[in-house]
């Protein structure tokens, strides 16, 4: 090779090698942004909440529920299977209610981000497992598995693991009821103002994004209602 094609190589070799190393920085910068952005929107959305903002009037309904019914603090949560943030929550969310078993009640409510597909199909899905009394574990599976199931077949499948009846599954997938329930909900999270997930409201007094458990118990104790009788702080 003539030495003017091996310094022409040489050169585009270097130049690609060059351009790769930035690319990777930028990618990682990029990364290092959102990362930054994400602890900021949860910081500043726990500190509204510590701030002491207004709480709205919000009913719990029906759905499935854990913690004592009487508990003072009702945390409502509207919620997506294949949200990212939402599964990074749970855990939290567990650790949250351990550390207040007595004061808080915990609440779950349909959010898919979108009217059909994976989203409400996981929320279907779940929806007919609540019907057989296995909610909580069908909860869980979901969560943890939600990248791996691409259909709700997939799901199905899983779903029969924790001993739910197939037959009875697949026949309420295949009536209107489950999709009509998740659709009610998510238009109830809308009339609240939902319009992300993880949305959770602590007596009314709203809470957004993969927050820490000891975001979440200083949430549940600053929702607890004062004794009767009690003096504002500062009077």
């Amino acid at each position: 090779m003539p030495t003017d094609q091996r310094t022409a190589s040489w050169l585009t070799l270097g130049l690609f090698v060059v351009q790769t190393a930035l690319l990777g920085l930028v990618v990682l910068r990029l990364r290092g942004v959102e990362r930054e952005l994400a602890g900021l929107r949860q910081s500043l959305a726990a500190g509204a909440l510590r701030a002491g903002s207004a709480p709205i009037a919000i009913e719990p309904g029906d759905g499935p529920s854990k913690g004592p019914a009487d508990a003072p603090v009702t945390i409502v949560e509207f919620s997506d299977f294949t949200c990212h943030s939402c599964s990074q929550l749970q855990p939290a969310l567990k650790d949250a209610l351990a550390a207040r078993p007595a004061q808080a009640r915990l609440v779950f409510r349909y959010f898919p981000l979108a009217p059909e597909g994976k989203p409400f199909d996981l929320a279907r899905a779940a929806e007919c497992a609540r019907a057989q009394e296995k909610f909580w574990p069908a909860h869980d599976l979901l969560f943890s598995e939600a990248t791996e199931l691409t259909n709700l077949a997939a799901a199905v499948d899983r779903l029969a693991t924790l001993g739910l009846d197939r037959a009875v599954l697949e026949t309420c997938l295949a009536g209107p009821e489950s999709g009509e329930r998740v659709r009610r909900e998510a238009e109830v999270g809308r009339g609240y103002g939902v319009d992300a997930t993880p949305t959770l409201f602590f007596n009314g007094h709203r809470l957004e994004g993969a927050v820490s458990a000891e975001e979440l118990i200083h949430a549940i104790d600053q929702a607890v209602p004062a004794p009767a009788g009690a003096k504002p702080a500062g009077s």
